[in-house]
């Protein structure tokens, strides 16, 4: 080693005290630095699990547990530990792991997926001041409650698809693109200050046609078609797939999946880009007709330079922007439809003015919306005793879902 030292002071003609004072200088910085590291890496989770604080005591970590599966994902599509960093209010944990924390009764929230909880396996101890949130994402014309009913005052909180909710999880979010700041979904209370429509409207009186990324030079890239649609359920309490046998009578429909002809994976970006570059309109028709019930069939397809037609019993102006999409309900009948279809499909200049929200706005499938307002409705209401949720099943069936055949009456 002393014979390396040498020759590496022979080579640069370093003096031997410079070099003992530039080692000295980075032994100190890995003496300092390293616990830093170390911390950083580590004691998150040992500063949750002693239930620490940060600088004061309204920056407590709150810890939120899962306490059942949400279908195949123990971590509730939400991911687990330090989920929350986007949010303003970061200080919170969640974990699907019941002994993460010494107590049950230790944990801030805990998250049951409402339509799979075991009424056999449920926590055998509760803190009054513990948070029960009911999770759901299903409409409740799929799924029921009555063979998974825990009885009034078990929850505190709901955590749906619904606005109502009291932390509302939509499919999607519009987003503003250069704030981020979320645009849509609003709830009933709320209004858009819809600036942006304002400025639509010059963008478009100042343009003759506005022109889409895809190209229609190639007969591989073309929209040499009209609509298509992925589905996997052939029967649905919708009957949405009556509505679409009767459009093909009088427009294309190419249907992929479990119902159709079309093999392509909906979950595949691939196929959405084909999608794109071959079909003007995609068809996002639910599977039931329940208020608030828009799911990714609509958020997903509207990254792409598509139209989509939604097929719901949601007041759609409450999810996405006016002039973003096309809802069957506004025609007398699927020929009606089709006749709109094949006008826009023919001139440019209107079909593409769908399109104008994609200036200003863009779509947010992530959760970072659903998850703020949690952990500051935590930190917000630790101090209160929390309220109870009485009658959770009425709120959650009663006058939700219409039934298909009064809403094909208005549209067929």
């Amino acid at each position: 080693m002393s014979i390396l030292y040498t020759h590496i002071l022979a080579v640069f003609y370093i003096p031997r005290t410079i070099v003992v004072k530039i080692c000295g200088v980075f032994l100190v910085l890995i003496i300092v630095l390293l616990p830093c590291i170390f911390y950083l890496d580590v004691d998150v989770d040992i500063m949750i699990r002693r239930k620490s604080t940060y600088a004061n005591d309204t920056e407590k970590i709150k810890t939120i547990l899962y306490w059942t599966k949400m279908f195949y994902d123990k971590n509730f599509y939400f991911g687990e530990g330090k989920i929350f960093r986007n949010c303003a209010v970061p200080t919170c944990y969640g974990t699907h792991e019941r002994d993460f924390l010494e107590k049950l009764e230790d944990y801030d929230a805990i998250l049951f997926h409402g339509i799979e909880l075991n009424v056999s396996d449920i926590p055998i101890s509760r803190s009054s001041r513990q948070r029960y949130i009911f999770v759901n994402m299903e409409s409740p014309a799929n799924w029921r409650l009555d063979n998974n009913y825990v009885p009034d005052g078990f929850y505190n909180w709901t955590m749906t698809y619904r606005m109502d909710s009291d932390i509302p999880r939509p499919y999607g979010n519009i987003v503003n693109k250069k704030t981020k700041e979320i645009v849509y979904p609003v709830r009933d209370h709320e209004v858009v200050n819809h600036k942006e429509v304002e400025a639509y409207v010059d963008l478009i009186k100042s343009r003759n046609s506005t022109k889409l990324e895809v190209s229609k030079k190639s007969p591989d890239n073309c929209k040499v078609r009209t609509a298509a649609w992925f589905v996997s359920h052939c029967n649905t309490v919708s009957d949405r797939e009556r509505y679409v046998a009767e459009l093909q009578r009088y427009v294309d429909v190419d249907v992929y999946g479990n119902c159709g002809a079309g093999k392509c994976q909906s979950n595949d970006d691939r196929c959405y880009e084909m999608l794109e570059s071959r079909y003007h309109f995609y068809l996002s028709f639910e599977n039931s007709l329940c208020e608030d019930y828009v799911t990714e069939k609509l958020y997903k397809v509207m990254r792409y330079n598509l139209v989509p037609i939604v097929f719901g019993a949601a007041n759609y102006s409450k999810f996405v922007p006016p002039r973003s999409y096309i809802n069957v309900a506004d025609y007398e009948s699927p020929r009606h439809l089709a006749r709109h279809l094949l006008d826009l499909r023919s001139n440019d200049i209107e079909y593409e003015k769908y399109f104008w929200w994609k200036e200003f706005y863009e779509v947010d499938l992530g959760h970072d919306s659903t998850l703020c307002r949690m952990c500051e409705m935590l930190h917000r209401n630790e101090m209160s005793s929390p309220e109870v949720i009485v009658g959770l099943k009425d709120w959650w069936t009663k006058g939700q879902c219409r039934d298909s055949r009064e809403f094909f009456k208005k549209i067929t």
